[in-house]
């Protein structure tokens, strides 16, 4: 039989279809993203990344807006709190494509 699909338009690296599919038993969940940056750092976190919080990262370092501090700019975050090669059965119902969410073939269509 064929599991019924969820779609995540703009799925950046994926974050959201991971815990869509493993919160949800029985569904398959497509993650479609448009930016190659993004399903880059997805390919990086999803297949060579083995513990946690192994990633560290300043987003906010040149944005002035809404960070008042210097402090604030210069917050340290750490990735992934969740490893997802550790979840075999999870990978196994989702996929991320490359492409507009607009022009995407009808997901129903095995890729």
């Amino acid at each position: 039989g064929t599991l019924p699909l969820v779609v995540v338009p703009g799925c950046a690296q994926g974050r959201l279809v991971f815990e869509l599919a493993r919160n949800l038993a029985g569904v398959e969940v497509i993650g479609v993203e448009v930016s190659r940056m993004q399903l880059l750092a997805a390919d990086y976190i999803w297949n060579w990344v083995s513990k946690e919080e192994t990633l560290s990262f300043h987003p906010y370092v040149d944005e002035r807006s809404n960070n008042l501090s210097v402090e604030a700019r210069c917050k340290l975050f750490r990735a992934p709190d969740v490893v997802p090669q550790q979840h075999p059965e999870v990978l196994q119902r989702v996929r991320l494509i490359g492409g507009d969410f607009l022009d995407m073939p009808n997901p129903g269509v095995r890729v």
